[in-house]
């Protein structure tokens, strides 16, 4: 019962409930004033980050079966085509499917893809969220499950992960310094969902924030009669659906945003293994996964190569690019 009554609390905060529409628009109009100036985009860096995890993450429940077998298809597509295209990649990767996946992993590592922390089996690492049912991990868990995970790298040679990304965008105040408490520089877990913008945050001179880029404005959609916000991910789902004008709007979008904060132009992508598996089960939410996407992706990345000049970096390669600029940090607007 107390858990249903915090998730019920963290709908009525939620900024992108009907309620908070006017406060919304306000920003959405202030943000419209600092993205309105195209001209001075012709260079990106783009890290392509992927999270290799249970099929659905936390909903992983309904296809556990098919868990294992989604993430090893993926790390065997990367291994067999991304050497050839000489993009390096970031791979989020739960602590449960290290040991298994580890001799691909060691390729890919060896190929110069960097492999980090995403987590032990898509746990909840922050509070109650209304749109997931699952128990938020208590502290002492945390700390349990950051061991075990750095663990399972350690013994199957992979070296320490100094990059986190929590299961579905949540975290805390307490995640975040149990991951500076263990020598981590790097977190990618800010919920791009609910409209953080997509520029990093320093919260301490060797710690920083990149979130996965996001759209700063916002768009209406309708569920019944409910009028809600939402910002759209820069992520396969959306690179799938979206018309050539749309993808280019998002991009600018997020590009303009941080000239106007002073940050080199960024795009952090957002992939999961699961989305690149031909799934034989009636699921709306697989209806666009397919073992063709890294093909799609290669393509519309193309197509983004027209009207940008791209750099392919790990988040490494970004965190230290971010590091040493000029840029300010934000916490939010």
């Amino acid at each position: 019962m107390f858990f249903q009554l915090k998730r019920m609390a963290d709908a009525m905060v939620d900024r992108r409930m009907p309620y908070f529409l006017p406060l919304s628009l306000i920003r959405r109009y202030r943000l419209k004033r600092k993205i309105k100036n195209y001209d001075n985009l012709n260079h990106a860096y783009i890290a392509l980050t992927f999270d290799i995890e249970n099929v659905l993450g936390s909903y992983s429940v309904i296809f556990e079966k098919h868990s294992e077998t989604s993430a090893g298809n993926f790390l065997s597509q990367l291994v067999n085509q991304y050497p050839k295209k000489g993009i390096k990649t970031t791979l989020f990767i739960q602590g449960n499917l290290v040991k298994e996946n580890k001799k691909m992993l060691k390729e890919l590592r060896d190929d110069g893809h960097s492999l980090v922390l995403h987590g032990y089996n898509h746990e909840l690492w922050g509070r109650s969220k209304w749109f997931i049912s699952v128990q938020p991990l208590s502290n002492d868990k945390k700390e349990d499950l950051l061991q075990a995970s750095l663990k399972c790298f350690k013994e199957s040679g992979l070296g320490r992960p100094t990059l986190f990304r929590a299961p579905n965008l949540i975290i805390d105040a307490f995640t975040l310094s149990l991951l500076k408490k263990h020598g981590f520089l790097i977190d990618s877990s800010s919920p791009s969902f609910e409209g953080v913008l997509p520029i990093p945050v320093f919260q301490e001179p060797d710690f920083i924030r990149i979130p996965v880029s996001a759209d700063p404005i916002f768009e209406f959609n309708m569920k019944g009669l409910i009028i809600y916000c939402f910002h759209r991910l820069f992520d396969l789902k959306n690179i799938y659906n979206l018309n050539e004008e749309k993808l280019t709007s998002l991009i600018k979008n997020i590009l303009s945003l941080q000239n106007s904060f002073g940050w080199p132009n960024h795009l952090v992508f957002l992939g999961h293994s699961w989305e690149f598996t031909d799934w034989n089960i009636k699921n709306k939410h697989l209806g666009y996964c397919s073992s063709r996407n890294l093909d799609l992706l290669t393509e519309k990345l193309s197509k983004i190569e027209k009207i940008l000049d791209i750099e392919y970096v790990t988040m490494h390669e970004l965190y230290n690019i971010l590091k040493s600029s000029c840029g300010n940090s934000f916490e939010n607007i």
